[in-house]
């Protein structure tokens, strides 16, 4: 009896002793939180945070994206949106007409549930036309009129030309089923998907999408 006592008080020994053992090596195992003064004490994807490396994370709705700044800045800034968001543009990019206007150090977006039918305080006709263009408005220059709006009588603004978007329809090699005369072919939608472009004035509008396949009287 006595040398089962011992026994069992042996193996509550060496029991105890491997648990602290587990304990210390689970704490030496954590790592600790990278200390820093300044972005640059941080690796790449981390930012300095309360004297602490933490991850730049995304961009949440209505924030803006970094623009044209250094590579050494960049890696340490969130630069996608968070999920569920896209990037849309920024909307001082345009005048009242929806026209470019050049802002130098301007971010480069700003992420937006665009889509979402509420017209929010950073979207605007001109960025967002799905939900901000009131209905029976016109399309403007640059503006895209996609096939649901079409399909509801939205058409471009008096002066303007439907062409094809210079995403559905641009430069392509070599000939093939869906590159013709070195063009892309654009998808055969039942209702058009156009863009609004002056094309016919003799001023070929890179800025605003026009190119030798979708405006070639401009664009030669």
């Amino acid at each position: 009896m006595r040398m089962k006592v011992k026994n069992f008080l042996g193996f509550l020994v060496i029991g105890f002793v491997l648990l602290s053992n587990c304990h210390i090596w689970a704490d030496q195992s954590e790592e600790k939180p990278l200390s820093c003064e300044d972005d640059f004490n941080c690796p790449a994807q981390m930012k300095c945070e309360n004297y602490v490396c933490v991850s730049v994370g995304c961009i949440a709705e209505g924030e803006a994206l970094p623009g044209a700044i250094s590579p050494e800045y960049k890696k340490h800034m969130a630069t996608e949106c968070c999920q569920g968001l896209k990037v849309i543009l920024w909307p001082k990019l345009f005048d009242e007409d929806c026209r470019w206007t050049r802002l130098i150090g301007a971010p480069s977006g700003v992420c937006s549930n665009c889509g979402n039918g509420t017209c929010e305080n950073w979207e605007t006709k001109c960025n967002c036309p799905e939900d901000c263009r009131k209905e029976g408005e016109c399309a403007a220059f640059g503006q895209e009129i996609r096939p649901e709006e079409y399909n509801k009588g939205v058409r471009c603004c008096e002066g303007l030309s439907e062409i094809s978007p210079v995403r559905f329809h641009h430069s392509c090699s070599p000939e093939s089923d869906i590159c013709k005369n070195g063009c892309v072919v654009p998808p055969p939608y039942e209702i058009p998907w156009v863009q609004c472009s002056p094309c016919g004035n003799e001023i070929c509008e890179f800025g605003y999408g026009e190119n030798k396949c979708n405006c070639p009287e401009d664009c030669k």
